[in-house]
């Protein structure tokens, strides 16, 4: 892993944010009361760290959160995939290329 030399303070909020919208979506369409608690418990921690502009850990709770509630596969198989989600989204958001340190 290599630092990014194009990241900036503002792409950080922007990516904990998607991460944010993206548990805020399952949450909108959760019915069970119990996945509901769930997911607004893990909407709130990755808030907190937004909040403190700890932005990876963001995206760290925000994926764990998920994972535990996938409807396919295990947690373990939901969690990666959550990051690779996470990771297409900094490559086309931050225009990364394969082996790039910083924007395309």
């Amino acid at each position: 892993m290599q630092r990014i030399d194009g990241w900036s303070e503002r792409d950080g909020e922007r990516f904990a944010e998607a991460c944010h919208e993206r548990l805020g979506a399952r949450l909108r369409e959760a019915t069970d009361p119990g996945l509901r608690e769930h997911l607004a418990n893990y909407q709130w921690a990755v808030n907190w760290h937004i909040e403190r502009r700890n932005t990876a850990m963001a995206g760290y709770v925000s994926a764990l959160g998920l994972a535990q509630v996938a409807r396919d596969g295990t947690p373990t198989e939901a969690y990666r995939r959550e990051r690779a989600w996470q990771s297409e989204w900094l490559v086309r958001e931050l225009r990364l290329t394969a082996g790039s340190e910083g924007p395309a």
